[in-house]
């Protein structure tokens, strides 16, 4: 299966995005929901967040850009490495995930609820 991926980035893409935005439906909807109804208890999972949000932005990436973003990641065709320009993005959508769940975090707080 990890070769099918690797032959094939436009369908990993596409598997991560649904992926994370199944996630993002019970770890991001539904606690908003649950905070705008102002249930008795509210959580929030950082790690689920996170994940969702990395998911979804590599697996648009990875859906848009096809072979060529897969091969501009990597250090070498077929490589496991990240060449310079893969850390960046890298750097990038990890900072737009923590600032993703800092910013649902406010909007819970926003409600009363205290983490």
């Amino acid at each position: 299966m990890k070769e099918f991926f690797r032959r094939n980035p436009r369908i990993g893409g596409a598997f991560m995005t649904v992926i994370s935005l199944v996630m993002a439906k019970f770890f991001i909807l539904d606690v908003a929901i649950a905070a705008q109804a102002h249930s008795d208890h509210v959580s929030l999972s950082m790690k689920a967040i996170l994940f969702s949000i990395v998911f979804f932005l590599f697996g648009v990436f990875l859906l848009v850009t096809g072979p060529f973003g897969d091969n501009m990641m990597r250090a070498a065709p077929g490589s496991q490495k990240l060449s310079p320009l893969g850390w960046v993005t890298v750097f990038i959508t990890v900072g737009l995930s923590f600032g993703g769940y800092f910013l649902f975090k406010q909007y819970i707080e926003s409600f009363g609820y205290q983490f």
